[in-house]
């Protein structure tokens, strides 16, 4: 069964980080193929806190998807982005939005052409509502074993054995 693929970048501690995002992967229903690489980085168009792109499928049909998160935010703010973007992740992981051109994006099945003003797109919309509410669900109830239920049983083994060390 394929699952996804999370590397971390950029960030202080990569492993918590790492946790943190199969928490918001398994909140948000998404075990689509994706290779996700989350990136904490000064080096983000201006106006913008993060932001989620659809690179390409790979042959081995794994999606690849890339967070960008300012690391300039101090880190409760950094934990709202990374919520927002996850509701980002989950709607190209799921195919309900779609890059075709640098300029026009597909949204449930309807074309919209990208602007200035993309915060007031209908995926936007979905992001803006519910990115306060994830993040706080996941500030108060962390679960620690989510990365453990994304892994093969070999390797929930070495992270229960690490988690206990």
């Amino acid at each position: 069964m394929a699952q996804p693929i999370v590397k971390i970048g950029g960030h202080e501690d990569p492993f918590a980080m790492e946790k943190e995002v199969y928490w918001y992967l398994n909140q948000l229903g998404i075990q689509e193929n994706i290779h996700l690489t989350v990136i904490f980085t000064s080096i983000i168009p201006k106006g913008f806190d993060g932001l989620t792109v659809s690179r390409k499928i790979l042959g081995n049909g794994y999606q690849v998807l890339m967070v960008r998160i300012n690391k300039a935010l101090v880190e409760r703010q950094q934990q709202k982005v990374l919520a927002h973007e996850m509701i980002h992740v989950k709607q190209y992981a799921k195919g309900e939005l779609k890059l075709l051109k640098s300029n026009t994006v597909v949204w449930l099945g309807k074309k919209h052409r990208l602007s200035k003003i993309h915060h007031r797109g209908p995926w936007e919309k979905e992001a803006y509502r519910n990115d306060h509410v994830l993040a706080v669900q996941q500030r108060q109830k962390p679960d620690i074993t989510t990365l453990a239920s994304f892994k093969s049983k070999a390797d929930s083994l070495v992270y229960m054995r690490e988690v206990q060390h």
